[in-house]
């Protein structure tokens, strides 16, 4: 029976070095996951940050770092180019007060509840809705519209003096 016994002793350490070993694995993952996320929250701190400095100190920034905040610039102008050209694209507009972006027919923007209208808007005296200035008639609420007012052509002048 010693066979057995020194078998069954032998099993059972090796059975719990192997259940430590798990143990040591799990830790191991579970410290590189929180090792991870806190990298990724440091990262978004740092990001947080720089563009805190960046708002506050820009100036002072110029002096330092040029060539960083030049590049910066560059890259905020062009996110603002592309954002404009896909509203166009879309046939939406951009809030002028918070910059985002607004559905084509919003009379107030969603975020930060400016009312927004067209320069060139004209509105129904009866209900209030935006309408196309060649409108005689208004979509909404079918009332009258007065006709847009047409630029007077002034007469020539007479090169004669008579009037």
């Amino acid at each position: 029976m010693g066979f057995l016994d020194d078998l069954t002793k032998t099993i059972a350490k090796s059975g719990a070095a192997v259940a430590e070993k798990a143990k040591d694995v799990s830790e191991i993952a579970s410290a590189t996951a929180t090792m991870e996320k806190e990298k990724l929250a440091l990262e978004k701190l740092y990001n947080e940050l720089g563009k805190k400095m960046y708002e506050n100190y820009k100036e002072d920034l110029i002096a330092k770092v040029p060539e960083l905040v030049e590049k910066i610039d560059a890259s905020v102008n062009k996110i603002a180019d592309a954002k404009i050209n896909i509203n166009e694209k879309k046939g939406n507009r951009t809030c002028p007060s918070c910059g985002k972006e607004l559905v084509k027919n919003s009379s107030f923007c969603p975020s930060c509840g400016r009312k927004v209208t067209r320069a060139n808007a004209a509105f129904c005296p009866a209900c209030g809705k935006e309408v196309s200035k060649s409108s005689a008639f208004c979509p909404a609420c079918g009332a009258g519209l007065p006709k847009a007012e047409q630029p007077k052509e002034e007469a020539p002048e007479n090169p004669y003096g008579e009037g």
